[in-house]
Order: structure tokens, then C-alpha cells, then sequence
């Protein structure tokens, strides 16, 4: 009948199992959970691997252009070097010139003296051929003498000056031929010069601005990829080391989990064996003995629950006493969260790249979201739990888009409870910021789905984030990351455009 003891056993059993089914499988859940991101981790590890092979590529390259660039600088030189031995041959030829100008005075010159003589020979020789001439024909000739001898005598230099003469002539005509000859061949030399070295001058010329454009733009590359790389290198590592610890404590957990189910089976085992002892002559007997098992095993599943309970309320509530930056496991309401702990502050909100969407629900708002150890949002749950006893401080630090800080502290901070609409009220400002949260102190928290704000628009849909919204962005930490998060400078009547925020708590 379905009062026996029998069936209440069975159902007894069935409802133990079920219990320790559901245990087991959050467990297996958050294990996957945590696997799945030790997996991205290692995929962002191998990107990383390769953003550090492009950039060793890079820096290879400028390497190359650097000795192309080097080897530009000696062609340069060279060109210099062209450029001086044109300058000089120009030289050369301008000292040519002045040369032959002078010879060819001195050739006209002698031509003139030459034609002279020869006039002079020539009526001197006719003379004496026909023995006509005077006596003023003879004093052309030769200067006033009675002697014969001397006449003689000045005959023979005049013809030995003439052979000389004509000697020199030829000469000088023979050095104007060579120096032509030489001339034409500088001039041709002159112009092969100038075009092939024009045409170089201007190849080395458009080839080095290349170059140089181009080391430019992969230095400029280099320089800003670099930084990137070093802060996403830094980033995954720490990551890794937080889901490392978060491995850690979820192993434990299911290590004791596996204790407590293995002792459950033991004491199946135990009732299973008993049962088929008893046989069928004593089953109201076994069935009594059955129905006293179990409830030995609700008992120490009872147990087990209670010490689970104390080692849940043993806890710290919030990050007091913590020293460094770390993750640690607290109490927050019944449930044990992790947090993030920086010198006895708890993070209860940090933005800085834009990776978790943070345009969400209001219910998922209330239990939060993302992860302790990058961008993410405690929950309002969790923040009614660390401020409810209204002696909580709240700072804000904030990192502007041209790397200016800014930080706002606040000497009281509570957040109300569900009912209230995790109320907003603080006071007591300090900082460089302005009290931007002034014109949001008392509002309700508004999200995509649950407009609380007074303006008339849904500013909680229109800038894609949850907050306490009374008139649209005078503070705005949980908006869509490229729209912008904002932070209103009542001093500068202006908003700051904030790329990197982090909120803190703790206790006065």
C-alpha cells in the first residue's frame, strides 16, 4: 500500500539520491564552467604567442629597411662624392677656357707680327731682286747703318726669326687642334655625367623618402603595438593566476562534496545490505530497521549541512584585514562569493576594456555578473549585504581617455534593499572628480528592463547600462563601453570621458 514502511523508504532513498545528484551536478557545472575558461585563457595565451611572432616580424623587417637605409647613406655618399668630381671638372674646364682664350690672343697677336714681317720680307726681297730699292726701303728694313756686314747680319736673324715663327704657329695650331679635340671630349663626359647623375641623385632621392616612410610607419606600428601587447601579456597572466586560485577553491569544494556523497553511499550500502539480510521472514523488521537507517542518514546529511552552514558563516564579510591584491572567498548574505580584495578595500565594480556586456537585465544586476578578476559587477544583493550596517565608504577611481586620474570618495555609502529598489544614499564627498553622485543620491537602480529614473527618457536603455538614474549621464559607469562612461565635473561644468573605472568599498 503506499503508507508501508517499504514505500516510505523507497521514497525516502529516491529523495536522497536526488539530493546528492543535484549536488554532484552543480558541482561537474562549475567545473566545466571553470575549464571552459581555463581554455579561453590558453587561447588568449596562443594569441599572444602569435601578436609576439608578428612583432618579432616587425622589428626583422625594420632591421632589413635599416640596412637598405644604410646602404641609401652610401650611395648618398657616392653621389656626394659625383657631385665634387663634377664641381671640379666644371673647374677644370672653366680653367681650360680662360687658357684658350689667352692662347688664342697670343695666335692672333703673332699673326698679326707675323703678317707684318712678311710684308716687310716680301717688299725686302723684291727689292733686292731687282736691286731698285732706296735708301728709305733699306731703313725699313734695318736701322741706319753704313756697314754692310750688319745688313748681312740682320737679314739672317730676320729669316731665323721668320722659321721660328712659323715653327710656333704650327705649334700653336697643333695645341688648339688637341685642345678641341680635349674639349669636345670633357663636354661629352660633362653631359653623361649630369644626366646619369641627375637620374640617380633623383632614383636615391624617391627610393630613401620610400624607405624612410616606411621605417616611420613600422616604428610607429612597433611602438604602438607594443604597450597593447605588454598590458594584454600582463592581463591574461594575472587572469590565469586567479582562475588558477579559483580552480583551487572550487576543487576543494569538490573534494568535500565527494566525501560527504561517498558517505552517503556507504550508508546506502549499509541499509541495501542489511535489507537483503533480514530475508523475508523478518521484513517488518528489516523495514523497521530500514526506516531507523535512514533517518541515521538524514541525520548526518543533516550534519553535513549544519557544518556547511558554519563554515559559510565563519567566513569575513567583506575584505578587512587583507593585505596586497587578491582574491578571497566572503560571506554576502547566506552564500559565499568571490572577491576581489585590494589593501582591505572590496571591488565592487571595475571597467576597463569593454569585454563584459554590461547592458543587462535589473534581476541580473541583483545577483551580478562578469568575473572578480577583470571587468565586472558585484550585484546589489551583495552590496545591500556590505552596506546595510551603514557604515561603509565608497571610493571611486577613475582613469580619463588622455590618462588623467580622477578619484571621488565618499564617507557614507548604503545601497537599500530589493524592496526599496537597492536604494542609493550617500554623502560625505572628497576627491578631484566633483560629487557627481550628488544628483543621483536617493534614486532606485534602473536597467534596460525597469525604467526608476525622473527623466523623460529611459536612460538606463538609451546608454545601454544599469545605474542610479535621475537625469541622464551625470554618472555613468556601467554604459556601453565605446558610447562612453561619464563622469559630470560640476567645477568645469563638463563631462569626463572616463576609459578605465574601479569602485571600492569598506568599513570606517
Amino acid at each position: 500500500s503506499s503508507g508501508s514502511p517499504s514505500t516510505m523508504f523507497v521514497v525516502t532513498l529516491f529523495a536522497l539520491c536526488l539530493a546528492s545528484r543535484v549536488s554532484a551536478s552543480d558541482i561537474h557545472e562549475s567545473v566545466r564552467t571553470l575549464q571552459a575558461q581555463v581554455a579561453t585563457l590558453m587561447e588568449n595565451k596562443e594569441q599572444q604567442g602569435q601578436l609576439i611572432g608578428q612583432l618579432k616580424e616587425l622589428r626583422d623587417e625594420v632591421v632589413v629597411l635599416r640596412e637598405k637605409c644604410r646602404g641609401l647613406r652610401n650611395v648618398a655618399t657616392r653621389t656626394k662624392w659625383l657631385e665634387a668630381s663634377l664641381s671640379e671638372a666644371r673647374g677644370q674646364i672653366s680653367e681650360l677656357g680662360a687658357a684658350l682664350d689667352k692662347a688664342e690672343g697670343d695666335i692672333t697677336y703673332l699673326r698679326a707680327q707675323l703678317q707684318a714681317d712678311s710684308k716687310t720680307l716680301s717688299k725686302f726681297t723684291a727689292a733686292k731682286e731687282t736691286s731698285s730699292y732706296t735708301e728709305e726701303m733699306e731703313n725699313e728694313v734695318y736701322k741706319p747703318s753704313s756697314d754692310f756686314d750688319k745688313k748681312t747680319r740682320h737679314h739672317r736673324v730676320m729669316k731665323k726669326r721668320i722659321e721660328n715663327l712659323e715653327a710656333s704657329t704650327k705649334a700653336i695650331f697643333q695645341a688648339q687642334k688637341d685642345f678641341d679635340t680635349r674639349l669636345e671630349a670633357m663636354d661629352d663626359r660633362l653631359n653623361t655625367v649630369d644626366v646619369s647623375n641627375s637620374s640617380s641623385v633623383d632614383k636615391v632621392h624617391a627610393s630613401m623618402l620610400e624607405l624612410l616612410e616606411s621605417v616611420e610607419a613600422l616604428e610607429t606600428k612597433v611602438d604602438s603595438s607594443l604597450p597593447t601587447v605588454q598590458k594584454e601579456i600582463s592581463r591574461t597572466e594575472l587572469s590565469l593566476g586567479q582562475l588558477m586560485q579559483q580552480t583551487a577553491v572550487m576543487k576543494e569544494e569538490q573534494d568535500n562534496q565527494k566525501l560527504s556523497l561517498k558517505a552517503l553511499s556507504v550508508g546506502l550500502s549499509s541499509v541495501q545490505d542489511k535489507l537483503s539480510q533480514a530475508g523475508n521472514s523478518s521484513l517488518q523488521q528489516a523495514h523497521v530497521k530500514v526506516s531507523s537507517s535512514a533517518t541515521d542518514v538524514i541525520g548526518q546529511l543533516n550534519t553535513i549541512i549544519g557544518e556547511y552552514k558554519n563554515v559559510v558563516r565563519a567566513l569575513p564579510t567583506d575584505c578587512r584585514g587583507v593585505k596586497g591584491k587578491k582574491l578571497e572567498m566572503v560571506q554576502l548574505g547566506e552564500e559565499p562569493r568571490l572577491v576581489s580584495c585590494d589593501d582591505g578595500w572590496t571591488v565592487i565594480q571595475k571597467r576597463k576594456d569593454g569585454s563584459v556586456q554590461f547592458n543587462r537585465d535589473w534581476e541580473e544586476y541583483a545577483k551580478g555578473f562578469g568575473n572578480p578578476a577583470g571587468e565586472f559587477w558585484i550585484g546589489n544583493e551583495a552590496l545591500h549585504a556590505l552596506t546595510k550596517n551603514n557604515n561603509t565608504k565608497l571610493r571611486v577611481d577613475m582613469m580619463d581617455i588622455y590618462g588623467h586620474l580622477w578619484s571621488a570618495e565618499y564617507a557614507s555609502f548604503t545601497i537599500g534593499n530589493r524592496t526599496s529598489g537597492f536604494k542609493l544614499t550617500v554623502a560625505g564627498y572628497s576627491g578631484n572628480a566633483s560629487d557627481a553622485l550628488d544628483y543621483q543620491n536617493g534614486m532606485q537602480f534602473s536597467a534596460r528592463d525597469s525604467d526608476r529614473d525622473i527623466s523623460n527618457t529611459h536612460c538606463a536603455a538609451n546608454y545601454e547600462g544599469g545605474w542610479w538614474f535621475s537625469h541622464c549621464q551625470h554618472a555613468n559607469l556601467n554604459g556601453r563601453y565605446n558610447l562612453g562612461l561619464t563622469w559630470f565635473h560640476a567645477a568645469k561644468n563638463e563631462w569626463i570621458a572616463v576609459s578605465e573605472s574601479t569602485m571600492r568599498v569598506t568599513s570606517n
